[in-house]
């Protein structure tokens, strides 16, 4: 018999994609994009509206919910200290329960809600990690799976971030190259951050 998902996984990866879509996600939306079925979410939440409810999304509705900014304040903090460091926007996205958009709307800035959580500014960037501790990771969570690591390995088992990856060596399956393993084809759900944006301010 399949192991149960946990509730959190399945609510986490509605947050995920609706913020990729930027906008509450629809039945269609998992169907096309998402990482599990639609009737999973009909079965364990009862409905596909009460999944998202239960997400903190408004169903039918463009954007999440309001939530409370407490919650958020909280969210900052305990991921802070999952991390013990200060989150980034993209700590927030693999690891946090909110979307950094949801922060930039309600403080303004990603920095104004680190403040108001009572956190420091973090201004390490990505390309500050020696690139030899990044390939041991690497190395070390492929042992740990006993294959070629994919994002969401190291997005769930590992010590950095993807994003962190592709901003130091252009791609995933370049920093794979570089640890001096075999790339594997991308899967549908694992999604490259877009270059373009530095997400880690």
């Amino acid at each position: 018999m399949p192991e149960r998902i946990p509730d959190d996984e399945l609510l986490t990866e509605l947050q995920r994609l609706a913020n990729k879509l930027g906008t509450t996600p629809k039945v269609q939306d998992m169907r096309d994009h998402g990482a599990f079925t639609a009737k999973t979410y009909q079965n364990r939440f009862g409905s596909w509206t009460d999944a998202l409810a239960a997400a903190g999304f408004e169903p039918n509705k463009r954007g999440p919910a309001k939530i409370p900014t407490d919650a958020l304040v909280e969210e900052l903090q305990q991921l802070a200290d999952e991390l013990g460091t200060t989150p980034t926007k993209t700590d927030m996205a693999n690891h946090g329960r909110f979307s950094a958009k949801v922060y930039q709307e309600r403080f303004d800035s990603w920095n104004d809600a680190i403040m108001a959580a009572g956190l420091s500014v973090n201004s390490q960037q990505p390309a500050e990690l020696a690139a030899d501790e990044l390939l041991a990771e690497l190395q070390r969570l492929a042992d740990e799976v006993e294959s070629t690591p994919k994002m969401t390995d190291m997005r769930d088992h590992g010590k950095f971030s993807p994003t962190t990856y592709h901003t130091r060596f252009g791609s995933w399956n370049a920093a794979l190259e570089a640890a001096g393993l075999t790339p594997n084809r991308q899967s549908s759900t694992e999604v490259e951050p877009n270059n373009g944006q530095n997400s880690d301010v």
